[in-house]
């Protein structure tokens, strides 16, 4: 079967590509801003992409949570150079879509979720203690894709 994703809706594409290229790892990310602020959010497009250098890579859709396009995650990445990826089980799985709410920059999601901050051992986001596997990333490059 052949689909032309220029061709159809992008809420179609989505779906399509999300139902299609499985399984997929979740990605909860934490970041801090600028102030130091934690903020954690799950990424369904994630995977590691290389081992020798490792390298992980996350798809950060646009957003307008701070008004100027970017979701606080990519912004606070961009500013720090630093996140770390926290892999979400079954244990976590309900906590995580927490997670997901667009709650404001000032609202920490780990709180509201029952999730606890862990010490980073080489960046300044914590990890999430729950998570099964975290690692520890130091931003390498970005490409934005499209409008912001």
């Amino acid at each position: 079967m052949h689909f032309d994703l220029a061709k159809i809706a992008e809420s179609d594409a989505y779906k399509l590509l999300v139902s299609t290229v499985v399984p997929r790892p979740i990605a909860l990310t934490t970041t801090v801003d600028s102030e130091g602020r934690v903020n954690a959010a799950p990424f369904s497009f994630f995977n590691a992409v290389s081992s020798v250098p490792p390298v992980v890579v996350l798809g950060i859709a646009p957003g307008s949570a701070g008004g100027d396009g970017w979701k606080d995650t990519e912004r606070n990445i961009r500013d720090t150079g630093e996140f770390v990826v926290n892999l979400v089980d079954e244990a976590i799985a309900e906590r995580m879509n927490v997670c997901d709410v667009p709650f404001p920059s000032e609202v920490t999601e780990l709180d509201i979720a029952d999730l606890h901050a862990a010490p980073s051992v080489g960046v300044k986001p914590p990890r999430i203690a729950e998570s099964p596997v975290s690692f520890e990333c130091k931003r390498i490059t970005g490409l934005s894709l499209g409008p912001r």
